[in-house]
Parts: structure tokens; C-alpha cells; sequence
């Protein structure tokens, strides 16, 4: 279901879409899932639709929705550099064996994969959330909001992105970037039944009880066994 509901999007690469797909189903699985692909495409831009114009690529797109977009574009620094075919050939492998790292819990030994990636790619924006998202389980949030942000700025179509980087800010109870954030995952992702309850959380932290009740009853709506969800309506 996530494969057909992301192919739907004439926006995005069949690369973006093979990626979306495994960041849904891993965050969903709680990591019991993790899809893998392999493909044979030697091209850069393979879009499963049609797109806006015939000269559309995919760097156009992202450019157009980082412009227009302020929960993208932010001040952050996004490294452009030309990477060869066999540095991002490297890169690969040294993030994939971070993320089997990162599944296990061995934070460290992930973190080390991740900055290898990133030394050979730094436009690798998978391997800059995933060490986001390991300073994020070691609370170190002033490490996670930046690589998360320039994983955003690198490709702005991944609602999981936007999604942890508004946990990020909630964390440390920067609660108006948090609701953008997770605003802005749910558009990407109308069936994020996570994002939902955790905007929910924080409008009830803020004191906004109706706008919190109506994302804890889409969230249930999405996930009718979402039992944390139920638990916090009933509070």
C-alpha cells in the first residue's frame, strides 16, 4: 500500500519513491520491516508520472518547493559538491551498513558508518537523517535539528524527515516549530497516524484542547488500535 500510494505522485523519482517507501515502512514497523531494492537504472531522472512541464526534473521540483515552502527553507548550508559515480557507489554501502547498525540499537557503531557516507557523499540526505535520528535516541538535539534540516533541504518530499525533526523541536519545547513541522509531515503523508497524535500532544501541551481532540480522532481514525491515542482522549 505504501508503494501504490507514493507512486501516485507525479512529482517524485522512482528513486524518491523506492525511498519513501522504505522510510514509511520502517518508521509504521517499528523497524520490523525493512524494504531493500535493486534496480538497473543508469539514468538520474525516472518520474512514474506525468510532471508539469516536459522539461521538469527532479532538482527543479525540489528547487521550486524549497522556494516556496518557509518549513524548508531555512539557514542551513547544504554541501554541493561533485560526487563520482563510485564515491556514491561507497557511500551506499557504508550508510546501509549503518542503518543494520542503527536497526540493532549500536548507536555508535552506526554513527561511525553514517560519517564515512558523508564523507564520500555529503548530498546523501538519508545518511544525514539517520545520524539525525541517532544523536535524536541520544538526546543530543542541537546535533539532530541540523542534519535533519539539511536533509530536508537536500530533498524536501520525505514526510518521515519533517516528522522527527518536529519531535526534535518538541523535545526541547519548541513547540511552533514542532506543529509546523509535523503539519507539513501530514501533507506530505495524510495517513501518518503518528504525526497526528503527536501534533495532538503538543497542541494539548499548549493548551489548545480542540485542535488536540480533533488530531487524536484522525489519528484513531487512521489506526482504530492506536491505544495511546485512546488513552489520551479519554484524559
Amino acid at each position: 500500500s505504501a508503494l501504490l500510494k507514493f507512486m501516485r505522485n507525479p512529482s517524485l523519482t522512482i528513486e524518491q519513491v523506492f525511498k519513501q517507501v522504505r522510510n514509511e515502512v520502517t518508521d509504521k514497523s517499528g523497524g520490523s520491516q525493512i524494504p531493500w531494492e535493486t534496480t538497473s537504472l543508469t539514468g538520474e531522472d525516472f518520474f512514474l508520472g506525468s510532471v508539469p512541464t516536459a522539461q521538469t526534473t527532479k532538482q527543479q521540483v525540489i528547487a521550486s518547493n524549497t522556494e516556496k515552502d518557509p518549513v524548508v527553507k531555512r539557514e542551513v548550508v547544504v554541501p554541493q559538491v561533485d560526487v563520482s559515480p563510485e564515491k556514491k557507489a561507497q557511500a551506499e554501502l557504508f550508510f546501509n551498513q549503518g542503518k543494520i547498525y542503527y536497526d540493532k540499537s549500536e548507536n555508535a557503531k552506526a554513527l561511525t558508518q553514517f560519517n564515512k557516507a558523508l564523507d564520500l557523499n555529503p548530498g546523501l540526505a538519508d545518511a544525514h537523517y539517520y545520524r539525525a535520528r541517532v544523536y535524536y535516541d541520544q538526546s543530543e538535539y542541537d546535533k539532530a535539528n541540523p542534519d535533519f534540516d539539511v536533509a530536508i533541504q537536500i530533498d524536501p518530499t520525505v514526510s518521515s524527515y519533517y516528522y522527527w525533526r518536529a519531535n526534535s523541536h518538541r523535545m526541547v519545547r519548541q513547540d511552533d516549530q514542532a506543529l509546523l513541522d509535523f503539519t507539513k509531515s501530514i501533507s506530505l503523508d495524510p495517513k501518518y497516524d503518528q504525526a497526528f497524535y503527536w501534533r495532538a500532544r503538543t497542541y494539548i501541551d499548549l493548551q489548545q484542547i480542540e485542535n488536540g481532540l480533533r488530531d487524536l480522532n484522525h489519528a484513531i481514525e487512521l489506526n482504530p488500535s492506536y491505544g495511546d491515542a485512546y488513552y489520551t482522549r479519554a484524559l
